[in-house]
């Protein structure tokens, strides 16, 4: 644990470049059926990105229940950063 943190800190500048896109299912009015929680925000960035990030450090205060773009925080210790989340309506 105490390496993964160690890992993360180093690439906290990295990640501020990161954009994670989640594709989910929305209304007409662009609110979706099912909000993303951290767990697939962390999903998409492993898969998108290679960079693991537990879900702990995922800084939301509730989960996003609609399309576009979002600055997702993040924060370890005392570190902070952040990460472009850009939901789209799937078709």
């Amino acid at each position: 644990r105490e390496v993964q943190e160690d890992l993360l800190m180093k690439s906290m500048e990295e990640i501020k470049s990161k954009v994670v896109s989640i594709k989910a299912k929305a209304n007409d009015k662009g609110h979706l059926f099912s909000a993303i929680h951290k767990k697939e925000i962390m999903e998409a960035m492993q898969k998108e990105n290679r960079v693991t990030i537990n879900e702990e450090y995922i800084d939301l205060e509730k989960p996003i229940k609609e399309v576009g773009e979002f600055d997702v925080p993040i924060k370890i210790g005392n570190k902070k950063s952040s990460f472009k989340l850009v939901i789209t309506a799937e078709k």
